[in-house]
């Protein structure tokens, strides 16, 4: 509904920016933000840190925890039990701007998800899209800000500022309702019960691509655990797997030649890659390119801010499904110069090619309006009357396929790749369409109890919602 406010030009010195919008709801009402802090000198509690360089492969994959985004688990605003990114103790000693934040701090995004807060249950290193904030605790209950500023001020911010950034000087100037610090405290307990009960409904989720392995384990005959002994290495799919102990390997000479490229490195000849691939060799399987109809490589787009055509980068790629929030777009003049089979079609398979963490980011494309993909990823089309999308989709996230990927991936010019003469000899099951669509069948009715659970911690989460807003109306 078309609503009319008055605003008055003195007015206008609220928002620098001078948008003239609505901002009552963050700069009019209650107590600044800035006196909330310990310490109110803004130099001295927002310092400028930094990101140790990507390109330097001494400074990653290591010892201390380093912030991503991914790692916020969005339903209880904690970091996850593991994190992304890890940094060495050389990134530690080459980089002295580097800032780790302490247990139990309130940290607030800057950047991209404006907002999102989160506390910390264990030390961990800080980009720079992030703010680390040290509340006076005798004037704030910290739980109750972390609610609010999720649920109240982080829609506010989606709604009204159209930039992807908070600066220092919007942060301070924010004003949150001025309640007594015994009334925060009342609210925080009511949460907490609800805490609880989310708690419980989150022990029951079960990881997708558990869900998956679980799945193919019992209907191929394989250990059920044999993702977990495999363990976590470069792509995208083994992050969230146990990490790996150091173990020495014999390779026998005759052994050699089962790599067509002689490879001689651990990924290809250690213990649980030698289960995987005579299990795979025990099966009936046929390669990729028997079942697929084409594929497509892309190039770099020419993005343009004013226009509507998505691009799907790697970002956006979630191995569950597509973000179609956060794309870049190209206009319809340039989309409409590309050949038709750079477009992307209904079941079309996306993944990623290269980066250490991105490598086999996959997602089905279900989505109707149109839409590229940028130029690390492929695009496979099945041949529907010999495979199931859907099916090919969740075979490529089981061990049973991201095991063949970890074994043949390239390194070159500094950082991981997969070609597509490398996929197309790569080994799927060789079964009827029926026994296909009887898996999916079986993954999805799986997932859908995924979902419904979630539904029911999201009912949780809006009753946490009508407390905030219950009590900030009387303020």
């Amino acid at each position: 509904m078309l609503k009319q406010f008055k605003l008055k030009f003195s007015d206008l010195r609220i928002e620098p920016k001078l948008w003239l919008k609505d901002y009552s709801s963050l700069f009019w009402k209650g107590i600044t933000i800035k006196s909330l802090l310990i310490n109110q000198d803004v130099s001295s509690w927002i310092k400028s840190w930094r990101t140790p360089s990507k390109f330097n492969e001494d400074y990653w994959n290591w010892e201390y925890d380093f912030l991503t985004m991914q790692d916020v688990d969005t339903l209880m605003f904690w970091l996850k039990e593991k994190c992304e990114d890890k940094i060495t103790d050389t990134a530690l000693d080459e980089n002295n701007n580097l800032y780790q934040a302490k247990t139990w701090s309130l940290i607030i995004s800057n950047a991209m998800t404006v907002w999102l807060t989160f506390f910390t249950d264990r030390p961990i290193y800080l980009n720079q899209n992030v703010f680390d904030l040290k509340f006076d605790e005798t004037k704030v209950n910290k739980k109750f800000l972390l609610w609010y500023f999720n649920l109240h001020l982080r829609p506010i911010f989606e709604n009204l500022f159209s930039s992807k950034y908070l600066s220092k000087d919007e942060l301070w100037r924010i004003k949150i309702p001025n309640l007594p610090i015994s009334t925060q405290n009342e609210i925080v307990s009511k949460i907490e019960q609800i805490e609880q009960k989310i708690k419980e409904l989150k022990s029951q989720i079960k990881d997708q691509k558990d869900v998956i392995n679980l799945v193919f384990a019992r209907d191929f005959g394989f250990y059920e655990n044999l993702a977990n002994e495999f363990g976590k290495w470069m792509t995208a799919l083994t992050q969230s797997l146990q990490d790996r102990k150091l173990k020495v390997n014999t390779i026998k000479l005759d052994e050699l030649v089962k790599s067509e490229i002689v490879r001689v490195s651990t990924r290809f000849h250690n213990e649980p890659t030698k289960k995987l691939m005579e299990f795979l060799e025990s099966m009936k399987t046929i390669e990729v390119n028997k079942i697929i109809c084409s594929y497509e490589k892309w190039v770099q787009p020419k993005y343009d801010t004013n226009w509507e055509i998505d691009v799907i980068k790697i970002s956006n790629l979630k191995n569950w499904y597509i973000d179609f929030l956060e794309t870049e777009k190209v206009s319809q003049e340039y989309y409409n110069s590309l050949k038709q089979e750079k477009y992307l079609k209904e079941n079309d398979i996306i993944f990623c090619a290269t980066w250490k963490w991105s490598l086999w980011k996959i997602d089905l494309f279900e989505w109707e309006n149109e839409a590229i993909t940028s130029v690390d990823n492929y695009i496979i089309r099945v041949n529907q009357e010999k495979y199931n999308p859907l099916f090919f989709t969740y075979f490529f996230r089981s061990i049973l396929w991201y095991f063949q990927v970890e074994r043949d991936y390239t390194w070159a010019t500094n950082q991981i790749h997969l070609y597509w003469e490398q996929i197309w000899n790569f080994k799927i099951p060789d079964i009827s369409l029926l026994d296909q669509q009887k898996i999916v069948d079986e993954i999805k009715l799986e997932l859908d109890k995924q979902e419904s659970i979630k539904k029911d911690i999201e009912k949780e989460r809006n009753k946490i919602d009508v407390l905030i807003e219950e009590s900030i109306k009387w303020v």
